[in-house]
């Protein structure tokens, strides 16, 4: 989905997600040349490729979203993401969870910003136990992306039952090695992952 469709040119896809090599791609100006035939009109659209669009379903929970994408007869894709922006509106970090296909564990996606030291994992810090580090495994122009995953449910037990009103945070390292943190809401947490656990059964 959103994360994992951003996480393009790895293995999963990613986050149900899931991998268009348009995203990755290099943009190439092309001119037109003046003895080019003018374009015709645009296609009338089939009834086949207005069943390939993908039919999505959001639900809000506090700072949290619960995502669904369904393209034709694929199976559906769900994640449960929260993400924090700029004054400008740009996202400076997000977190989602989810799993690109019934058949792999769930995984846990951070996005943070370009210029990182990928070779100095992420860290969730969630409470008072161990930061739980997530390596960085790609970098595109839309961010830097660590990832995990979820074999048990230690980590959502620990995200599930942190209180509403506090933050947790995710920290790494820049380029230059100095360190970084982005506070993380977990207003809605448990109720968005509750709706992805419910979701993934159907």
């Amino acid at each position: 989905m959103r994360m994992f469709r951003n996480m393009m040119g790895h293995r999963m896809g990613t986050l149900a997600v899931v991998l268009s090599a348009s995203l990755t791609a290099t943009p190439i100006a092309m001119a037109a040349s003046s003895s080019a035939p003018a374009p015709g009109p645009a296609p009338t659209p089939t009834p086949a490729a207005a069943a390939a669009t993908p039919e999505r379903t959001v639900a809000t929970f506090g700072d949290w979203t619960m995502t669904c994408v369904q393209k034709g007869a694929a199976p559906r894709s769900c994640e449960a993401d929260t993400t924090v922006q700029d004054q400008q509106h740009q996202i400076v970090l997000a977190l989602a969870i989810g799993r690109p296909t019934k058949d792999v564990p769930q995984q846990l996606v951070v996005q943070v910003p370009v210029n990182v030291r990928v070779t100095m994992a992420a860290h969730l810090i969630l409470d008072t136990s161990d930061p739980v580090a997530v390596p960085f495994v790609n970098c595109n122009r839309l961010g830097c992306f660590a990832q995990i995953d979820l074999k048990d449910e230690a980590v959502l037990r620990r995200l599930r039952n942190r209180p509403t009103d506090t933050t947790a945070r995710i920290d790494w390292q820049d380029s230059a090695g100095t360190q970084q943190s982005l506070p993380l809401s977990t207003r809605g947490a448990s109720a968005a992952l509750d709706a992805l656990a419910a979701a993934e059964t159907k």
